[in-house]
């Protein structure tokens, strides 16, 4: 890969291809963003413990699919300021980021039945466990694909009509492909009961969808909420402060209800500002970077729905 402006020569990136048996093409991707930690590491235990003689199928697995991003710990990558999961659309100007997506894009969702993308809130939040999948209107798939978000039983099951624009799912969906992924942490680091919950669901997606039997250890059965979510639900600090949050991510809230305080130590004769939720919901992500910045997210805040109501909203 060639791009005169930086003197980069080859990104390599890690991809390994499993395949035994008859059954589907699943591609695993981690590392979209290189500040989210769960899913590389998910997927790096994955290939390191795979019984190959119990697949059936093909995996193609990506734990660095942004190498520069996941080597600088960095949401978008290094080279030229490139968010991958942003970069998909097919006027966007060529950069190391935009072949990545193309490489993906135009070589590897062709070849794919399904795809498991995780994520996690990255850096700036910290995001209740949430499997999700991208709903395309047809009615049969979306009824399966429910089916099998309900199987992957995480503790929020998101369902949303796919996202129209540069995204890895809309290009992905195009080309026929199932697309799940997940939001499962954040903080700035690997926690352990999160990449829990990400290699589950990965594990009980192949389960479900017979590519690999189910260990003993993801077996047993979580509670589980259904929700969907709109930027109508999101709370950005309208200034520069100390954030304290009143409430955990996995609570339900109340429209009016205190949210949160910014603090303001540098003028410290000025009271501390007060967020408030904009509607009734679960709180699914607040911000972990204690000092926050004007435009930032503070909080998200969902919708709690129902298998019938997703299905619904996609047709």
């Amino acid at each position: 890969m060639e791009h005169a402006d930086i003197g980069l020569d080859i990104i390599q990136i890690p991809i390994s291809v499993l395949n035994n048996g008859s059954g589907p093409t699943v591609l695993l991707l981690g590392g979209v963003h290189g500040d989210e930690y769960e899913g590389p590491v998910a997927l790096t235990r994955l290939l390191a413990e795979i019984d190959l003689e119990r697949l059936s199928g093909r995996l193609i697995v990506m734990p660095a699919v942004n190498l520069p991003a996941v080597l600088a710990g960095t949401r978008s990558s290094p080279l030229d300021g490139g968010n991958l999961n942003r970069s998909f659309s097919p006027t966007a100007t060529d950069s190391p980021t935009v072949r990545i997506a193309r490489y993906l894009s135009d070589v590897i969702f062709p070849l794919c039945d399904y795809c498991f993308d995780s994520h996690t809130a990255g850096s700036c939040a910290n995001h209740y466990p949430a499997a999700y999948v991208s709903l395309t209107g047809d009615r049969a798939k979306d009824m399966a694909a429910l089916d099998t978000l309900e199987y992957i039983n995480s503790p929020l099951s998101w369902g949303q009509p796919v996202l129209d624009g540069p995204f890895s799912e809309w290009v992905a969906v195009e080309h026929g492909v199932t697309y799940f992924g997940s939001e499962m942490g954040g903080c700035s680091h690997l926690q352990s009961n999160m990449l829990w919950h990400s290699e589950r669901a990965i594990y009980r997606l192949l389960d479900h969808i017979k590519v690999l039997p189910l260990d003993e250890q993801w077996s047993g059965t979580l509670e589980s909420r259904w929700i969907t979510g709109t930027q109508g639900g999101m709370i950005y600090a309208p200034n520069n402060g100390v954030l304290l949050a009143m409430h955990e991510p996995g609570n339900n809230v109340r429209s009016g209800d205190l949210a949160g305080l910014i603090y303001t130590p540098e003028i410290p004769s000025q009271a501390p500002l007060e967020l408030h939720y904009p509607k009734d919901g679960i709180l699914t992500a607040t911000a972990t970077t204690g000092r926050v910045k004007r435009g930032s997210l503070t909080h998200w805040i969902m919708d709690e729905s129902s298998k019938e109501a997703l299905l619904a909203s996609a047709s």
